[in-house]
């Protein structure tokens, strides 16, 4: 029965040494559905946690130049032209930016549902 020969074949690259496997396939993931077997055999966690963890750095490098910069640009220490917001504007402007960006993905989630 193919059922048991999965079973079997599972069972048995159960030893988590590294000692070669004679080319067998290691699974990280394995599922039944619909009277189908699957499984994912190259372990695409393993391989997509770099990118997410590079995303996320980028993500928060971004964020953080924002607030870094931000306020330097409201009130005109940077350039000529400026809003001309005082220093009490500029955190209020960024205080009210921050609560928006935070706040309009669960806008959009609870719309989406």
């Amino acid at each position: 029965d193919e059922e048991e020969a999965l079973k079997e074949a599972a069972d048995d690259d159960d030893d988590d040494d590294d000692d070669g496997d004679e080319g067998g396939v290691k699974t990280s993931l394995m599922w039944k559905s619909r009277g189908g077997n699957y499984d994912f055999s190259l372990e695409p966690i393993k391989h997509c946690v770099w990118v997410l963890l590079f995303l996320r750095l980028v993500e928060r490098a971004s964020f953080y130049g924002y607030q870094l910069i931000s306020p330097g640009f409201n009130t005109g220490q940077y350039q000529s032209w400026s809003p001309g917001f005082s220093n009490e504007k500029s955190a209020q402007f960024q205080a009210t930016t921050a609560a928006l960006v935070n706040t309009v993905p669960f806008i959009i989630g609870a719309g989406a549902d």
